[in-house]
């Protein structure tokens, strides 16, 4: 029986260039939809469009789908604790009671919206693959 070996951490971080180019690429993007959009909303279509491109171009490589979409989703979500913050600013004008409550769902809220965000960039890589595949059987 033979034991494979892990990837070295530069090579795992090189082969997973452009999920971590296009997840950081998305968070200013995501970041202006957000605030021209109405209401105290947070937008993660880009996120899902960066999925997508990553799912595309991670199809004929070793690299799990899944695994670069959930580097791109991670680095693309980055915006949901500046939105979070800016909650919990509102809350701290709102009253002390309210921010006390506030300040205790911040971990809960970062992770349901790193969360969304990561499933955005999954949904969008897994439907990057599919068009791919797609591609290859013409």
């Amino acid at each position: 029986m033979e034991l494979t070996q892990l990837p070295k951490i530069s090579e795992t971080g090189q082969s997973l260039r452009i999920a971590t180019i296009l997840g950081i690429c998305s968070v200013p993007v995501t970041v202006a939809v957000s605030l021209f959009s109405s209401g105290n909303v947070i937008s993660f279509t880009p996120v899902l469009f960066a999925g997508v491109i990553v799912g595309y171009h991670y199809n004929r490589t070793p690299i799990s789908i899944g695994r670069a979409g959930l580097r791109t989703g991670l680095l693309g979500g980055l915006p949901t604790i500046w939105h979070v913050f800016e909650i919990l600013e509102d809350g701290w004008s709102a009253s002390f009671e309210y921010g006390v409550l506030t300040v205790l769902f911040v971990p809960v809220a970062i992770v349901f919206g790193l969360s969304v965000a990561v499933l955005a960039s999954v949904v969008g890589a897994a439907i990057g693959d599919r068009v791919a595949r797609g591609i290859d059987q013409l």
